[in-house]
């Protein structure tokens, strides 16, 4: 019952300045993060997620005197790859010039 508390409650958004993460169950614990403080972020997944399409969020941020993690479990994997996507906003580093000047024309 637990289980499915926290995943109903839990979820993340982002736009161009924050993202926020939130755990929630019978407790709720909501971060918001500008974007220019995340450090560094992942995707991990495990077999079991992989055969349900889903992935755990990770960002570690400059907060605060040391850093810290926000973990977000069980994300959809479609959303998961689109944040990761904005967290790298330089986008993919082996994309060509020509594939780069065609993404920016549309």
């Amino acid at each position: 019952m637990g289980a499915i508390l926290w995943h109903k409650g839990s979820g993340f958004g982002y736009d161009s300045t924050y993202v926020t993460i939130e755990n929630s169950g019978i407790s709720t614990n909501r971060t918001i993060t500008p974007r220019t403080k995340v450090q560094m972020a992942s995707l991990q997944t495990n077999p079991l997620q992989r055969n349900k399409q889903l992935t755990t969020i990770v960002a570690f941020t400059a907060a605060g005197v040391g850093a810290s993690t926000l973990k977000l479990i069980d994300a959809e994997q479609d959303d998961a790859s689109a944040w990761f996507s904005w967290c790298h906003p330089g986008g993919n580093k082996t994309q060509t010039a020509a594939e780069s000047s065609v993404s920016s024309m549309q």
